[in-house]
C-alpha cells in the first residue's frame, strides 16, 4: 500500500470511528441526570459524562491515528504522546477534583485526552510526508 492510500484510508477510518462514537456520545451526555438515577440509584452521573465528552471523541481519533503511526514505523509516539496525556492529568486532576470532584477528573481526563490527539496530530504531520 502506497502513502497516499494509507493517508486515505486512516481518514476513511478516522471518519467512521468519530461517527461511530458520536452519536453515543450525543446520547450519554444528553440524557438527563433523572434517568441515570433511576437506573444506578443515584445522580450525578449525567454531569460527568458531559466532561468526559471530549475524551470519548479524543479517544476514538487517537487509536485510529496512534495505529497508522505504529503501521509506519514511528509507534514512539503513540508512547510520547499518552505520556504527554499522563503527565497533564497528573498535574491538572488535583485542583480539578479539589474544586469539581468527579465532574473536575472527568474535565482533566478530557484535556489530557485532548493534549495526546494533539500530540498524535503533530507526530502524522511530521512523521507521514512519504
Amino acid at each position: 500500500v502506497n502513502a497516499a492510500d494509507r493517508r486515505a484510508l486512516t481518514r476513511r477510518f478516522t471518519g467512521w470511528s468519530l461517527a461511530a462514537t458520536a452519536p453515543l456520545a450525543a446520547i450519554a451526555a444528553l440524557t438527563p441526570d433523572g434517568v441515570y438515577a433511576w437506573i444506578f440509584g443515584f445522580g450525578g452521573i449525567s454531569p460527568v459524562l458531559r466532561a468526559l465528552t471530549p475524551l470519548m471523541l479524543t479517544g476514538a481519533v487517537c487509536s485510529v491515528w496512534a495505529h497508522h503511526l505504529s503501521g509506519i514505523g514511528a509507534h514512539i509516539w503513540n508512547a510520547v504522546t499518552s505520556g504527554a496525556g499522563l503527565l497533564t492529568l497528573l498535574i491538572l486532576a488535583p485542583s480539578c477534583i479539589a474544586s469539581d470532584g468527579a465532574v473536575g477528573a472527568a474535565w482533566a481526563a478530557s484535556v489530557a485526552g485532548a493534549v495526546q490527539c494533539l500530540g498524535l496530530w503533530l507526530a502524522l504531520t511530521r512523521e507521514d510526508k512519504n
